[in-house]
């Protein structure tokens, strides 16, 4: 998704950072990782669905989780969860075999460098926001750091409008595969009152598969039985995605 006027606005407000691209999404709390029990929730780059600036920064993306993330000390030691300062990403932080590559695709994006930052938003979720800039690192830094007062509050506000804008896709219960489509799609048909076989039958698997996604998704939320399944799902949005 692309969400062009909220982009353009960000990027007017926050002029001296020079971004060119961002992605955005919501990444749950270890309040409600405990909370709900949720084995299977991990890295942010297993994120599905992101808020994005532009396709670019997407491919930019899928590419440095393949290749490179592995060798990068900001991504290895980060804490998406926990809000934090606006925190800029070093090339020096990458393996050196990989440095030129990545600075060649930062290039691609009309950037030099690159920051994160994490803010606690509603329903125990935290909302992880990457920009990148013309700037260069030295003067990324020192900008994030004079003008902080200032541009913290922006980055805040932007984060909460597209939460608001995208939350049903951006549900970190789906956007993380923690629930498979089948599994939630099999909830629903739950929820409307069908029975395993009836449910079998009208996806063309057996009952046991059934059957299976269910007690799964009993596992992975915590949930007591069927009623309180249903009750969870509704409650933390998961049917929306469909």
């Amino acid at each position: 998704m692309i969400p062009t006027e909220l982009s353009q606005e960000l990027l007017h407000k926050i002029a001296p950072l020079q971004l060119t691209h961002f992605y955005f999404s919501l990444v749950p709390t270890n309040a409600l990782r405990e909370k709900l029990l949720i084995k299977k929730l991990g890295n942010i780059k297993n994120m599905r669905t992101l808020a994005v600036s532009s396709d670019a920064v997407l491919r930019f993306r899928e590419l440095y989780h393949e290749r490179f993330s592995a060798y990068d000390r900001t991504f290895i030691n980060q804490k998406p969860c926990c809000e934090s300062d606006p925190l800029v990403w070093p090339l020096s932080h990458i393996n050196l075999r990989c440095q030129q590559a990545v600075k060649q695709q930062l290039q691609r994006l009309n950037a030099q460098s690159s920051f994160s930052y994490t803010i606690d938003l509603h329903n125990n979720y935290s909302g992880f926001f990457k920009g990148f800039s013309k700037s260069s690192e030295i003067a990324l830094t020192d900008t994030l750091q004079h003008d902080s007062d200032w541009i913290k509050p922006i980055l805040k506000q932007f984060c909460r409008e597209l939460t608001q804008e995208h939350m049903n896709t951006l549900n970190p219960i789906t956007n993380y595969a923690v629930l498979s489509k089948p599994c939630i799609e099999i909830l629903k048909l739950t929820a409307d009152g069908a029975s395993s076989r009836e449910i079998a039958k009208q996806l063309h698997i057996t009952e046991r598969g059934v059957n299976y996604h269910i007690d799964r998704a009993r596992d992975l939320l915590g949930a007591r039985n069927r009623i309180h399944l249903i009750s969870l799902a509704h409650r933390h949005g998961i049917f929306t995605t469909l």
